[in-house]
């Protein structure tokens, strides 16, 4: 979206014309964007789910350290690319839909 906004204009936005910045703009803003909601988000995560991740009865030392960790941790991530695509994408690319269609399938 801020590509197609800011990209027709001439000057210091002409940089955003190139696909290099672009996905490097998009790592930054997916980072900042886990960063600054990744707190809330487990916070809500851990109140909602109670106990957090399962622990089976078998006692293993690397389940036990998971002990209250709450899943669906990926949806965080999945959120700061989504926001990252869409704010620096080229959103005419069908290629960009079929992407994001393919991950939010896996997700």
């Amino acid at each position: 979206m801020l590509y197609e906004w800011l990209a027709a204009d001439s000057g210091i936005f002409n940089v955003l014309n190139y696909i290099t910045f672009r996905s490097g703009a998009a790592v930054v803003t997916a980072f900042l964007v886990t960063v600054m909601f990744g707190d809330a988000m487990i916070n809500f995560l851990r109140a909602r789910q109670g106990k957090g991740q399962p622990i089976r009865d078998l006692s293993l030392e690397a389940q036990l350290s998971k002990q209250g960790t709450p899943t669906m941790g990926g949806f965080l991530i999945w959120f700061g690319l989504v926001i990252g695509v869409l704010l620096w994408g080229n959103l005419k690319n069908p290629y960009i839909w079929v992407t994001l269609f393919v991950t939010l399938s896996y997700a």
